[in-house]
């Protein structure tokens, strides 16, 4: 459950798709040198092709993001259009070779880090020039909720650049300022509270993560919230719920800087092959201690707006009413967790985040 958009690149234009990620600020797409053996998926785009193409004097880039994808690059600079706004001498990473743990077939990653990472390839410095308000927002349609990173779906969601499309929320925006000496956005997670109760009250940081699915908590918190949801542990990374008594999970309470946000009980799991409810909480050992990562599976319950002026995050309710997320077509009760090790194993890999390693 990640964002995709279409970009055109260069001349004649070139249409590729590209995952859109927060954790990241490295705008890179797959080069026409860059072929299976070198494990890239795809390779439409040749710069040598394109008449707007210019080379970049710059080293060889390599970036590494935290679910084992690796990029080797080279800077170029060529025309790129994204909404209909076109962005001339923008610079690209062109990707000579990827790695990824991942079987998704994507031609890049267009990374939309806050305005204090630094990167030769960042297209929103460049964007910005062409909007009124120097923000992104993200509409997820919450009817949608496949966890499949294969399957793609159009029209599922909606990206603006600028001001927030104000048919996508109702009231105003609540907002929390981004952790100053960190290079994400992030914000400081004060506590975590669980019917009355609270869970965590030692702050830690947390990113806001369009490019991971779902929320990976420090593990105090990750054991505390799934033992309340009363979940059985698989592998020690995530938790599978439950579901005939899903429904009768309390609301989590998150409290943020400035900001209160809840999930409700409907929020806090999928389903998956309609039989196995798993918690959306999970946990990776490559997290540095006092980190968390909210993912799509979270930012999906609201309009987030991304301020790079202001330097702060605001929530907003997304407006359209959607009903509780059905149950599966099952009575069942907590499977026996080794029967799931190898689809959770695939599942786990699929959805660890795509943060950029700094």
């Amino acid at each position: 459950m990640v964002f995709y958009i279409d970009l055109l690149i260069g001349t004649p234009p070139v249409n590729v798709n590209v995952l859109i990620d927060t954790g990241s600020s490295t705008f890179w797409i797959d080069d026409s040198a860059c072929f299976d053996s070198r494990q890239c998926k795809t390779h439409k785009y040749n710069p040598i092709d394109s008449t707007t193409q210019r080379p970049v004097v710059h080293p060889i880039v390599h970036r590494e993001y935290g679910d084992g994808t690796s990029v080797t690059c080279t800077i170029i600079s060529d025309v790129v259009s994204i909404a209909g706004i076109s962005i001339p001498n923008q610079t690209i990473c062109a990707a000579s070779q990827v790695k990824s743990i991942e079987s998704i077939s994507l031609d890049g990653i267009l990374g939309l880090g806050p305005p204090n990472s630094v990167d030769p390839a960042d297209l929103f410095s460049n964007l910005e020039n062409s909007l009124s308000e120097r923000k992104v927002s993200f509409y997820y349609d919450r009817t949608v909720t496949p966890i499949n990173p294969q399957l793609q779906i159009r029209d599922a969601g909606e990206v603006t650049f600028g001001v927030p499309n104000p048919a996508r929320y109702t009231g105003n925006f609540s907002w929390s300022p981004i952790v100053k000496t960190d290079s994400h956005w992030a914000l400081t997670l004060s506590s975590v509270v669980i019917d009355g109760k609270t869970f965590s009250s030692t702050p830690i940081v947390a990113l806001m993560d369009t490019g991971t699915t779902i929320i990976i908590l420090d593990k105090g918190t990750f054991n505390a919230i799934n033992s309340a949801m009363g979940g059985v542990s698989v592998q020690g990374v995530l938790y599978e719920l439950d579901c005939t008594m899903v429904s009768k999970m309390p609301s989590i309470q998150f409290n943020f800087q400035g900001v209160t946000l809840t999930m409700t009980w409907d929020q806090q799991y999928f389903v998956i092959e309609n039989q196995y409810c798993v918690s959306v909480f999970g946990y990776s050992a490559n997290l540095p201690p006092n980190m968390a990562i909210f993912g799509a599976w979270f930012l999906r319950s609201f309009y987030t707006s991304f301020d790079y002026t202001g330097r702060q995050i605001g929530f907003a309710t997304p407006v359209g009413v959607v009903t509780a997320q059905m149950q599966p077509n099952t009575h069942r009760s907590i499977a026996n967790a080794n029967m799931m090790v190898g689809m959770m194993s695939i599942l786990i890999a699929n959805m660890i985040a795509l943060v950029a390693i700094i």
